[in-house]
């Protein structure tokens, strides 16, 4: 059994990293970026810069991974 200050915790040390990352991310500029509990929405000039950018915050933090619901998903297969 898990405490309830777990998700808190988790929200404070990603949301830390996450603009640090931002911040020193030297790549292809990130046109739009938001944050919402466990999503996130990236747009990007195209999918190369996005490709380059995933893996980018792959590499930050070993501990972080991502789970069997991550996924790339482009403007072609949304509709």
């Amino acid at each position: 059994m898990s405490s309830p200050l777990v998700p808190v915790l988790a929200n404070l040390f990603m949301g830390y990293y996450e603009q640090s990352w931002l911040n020193n991310y030297q790549g292809h500029k990130v046109l739009y970026y938001k944050h919402y509990f466990d999503d996130t929405l990236c747009l990007f000039g195209n999918e190369d810069h996005t490709i380059f950018f995933f893996n980018f915050l792959n590499s930050q933090q070993s501990n972080i991974y991502p789970g069997p619901g991550v996924s790339l998903s482009s403007r072609e297969n949304l509709w």
